[in-house]
């Protein structure tokens, strides 16, 4: 497992966010609150 920031994710977001694994860590981001990264699994990613 790589962790990534940025880049284009390909695949079926409603079945990856329905497995998704949410970090433990939160974060505030100007009106955003909540975790600071997510897992998803079984997605193509391009330019990384």
């Amino acid at each position: 497992m790589t962790p990534i920031k940025g880049g284009s994710v390909s695949g079926r977001l409603d079945e990856a966010f329905a497995q998704a694994t949410l970090s433990q860590e939160v974060v505030q981001r100007e009106a955003y609150y909540g975790p600071a990264g997510v897992r998803l699994e079984n997605m193509s990613l391009a330019g990384a």
